[in-house]
């Protein structure tokens, strides 16, 4: 099982423990406007992807190709909405994302094709906050 680090200045790696030490290898690099919003396996072929979102919603998967990261747009949010969880929550065997907005409403992203197929699944009255 891998781990994905990233430092201060964008540089993105991948470590790894062997032998009971860490081994890393730098993949990537990404810029002050990219956030990490979760890992999971969003393309549905059974090898982990991360998943990050820039400032103006761009919504992009990433995954680690040959010692590479391969990119994937897979849709874009507005600024109402924010990410709460990452899961298989359909039973499908694909990982999703949990989005909610800021009146409380709770939609699910799939990747389906390279692209986000979202479905709203319920809502929220603000009372409620998400943990974990």
């Amino acid at each position: 099982s891998e781990f994905l680090i990233e430092n201060t200045s964008g540089a993105i790696a991948v470590g790894e423990a062997v032998n009971g030490k860490a081994q890393y290898h730098q993949i990537g690099g990404l810029g002050p406007e990219w956030k990490f919003e979760g890992v999971g396996d969003f393309l549905g072929d059974g090898l982990s992807d991360f998943l990050i979102e820039n400032s103006n919603g761009g919504v992009v998967v990433g995954e680690v190709q040959n010692g590479a990261v391969v990119y994937t747009q897979v849709g874009a949010l507005g600024p109402e909405w924010k990410f709460v969880g990452v899961g298989d929550y359909g039973g499908t065997g694909q990982d999703s994302f949990l989005i909610e907005n800021t009146i409380g409403a709770l939609a699910t992203g799939t990747v389906v094709n390279g692209k986000a197929q979202f479905a709203q699944i319920g809502a929220l009255g603000k009372e409620w906050s998400f943990h974990g």
